[in-house]
């Protein structure tokens, strides 16, 4: 999906309407001054409407002068050729 694709099928959604983006798992590794987040996310339209899309966030961090830092933060949503994993849904 390019850019462009993206915010056709998002910015209505988002800029137009409530949105509510909910994170049901995670998975935090730690190692010294480092951490990878797992966050498994759900978007509603209504905030106890039906789940309209899902996906993982991977977010790296680093600790520095006593706080932690986002480095990067990346996602993808699930689609039918790539379901979330057992592993990352919710326990």
């Amino acid at each position: 999906m390019t850019l462009q694709e993206f915010h056709k099928e998002t910015d209505e959604m988002v800029f137009s309407t409530a949105f509510y983006e909910s994170e049901v798992n995670r998975e935090v590794r730690v190692f010294g001054n480092i951490a990878h987040i797992w966050s498994t996310y759900e978007t509603r339209l209504e905030k106890d409407g039906k789940v309209e899309r899902r996906g993982i966030n991977s977010i790296q961090l680093i600790f520095d002068n006593n706080r932690w830092y986002i480095i990067s933060w990346i996602f993808s949503g699930e689609t039918d050729k790539n379901m979330i994993p057992k592993t990352f849904d919710r326990n």
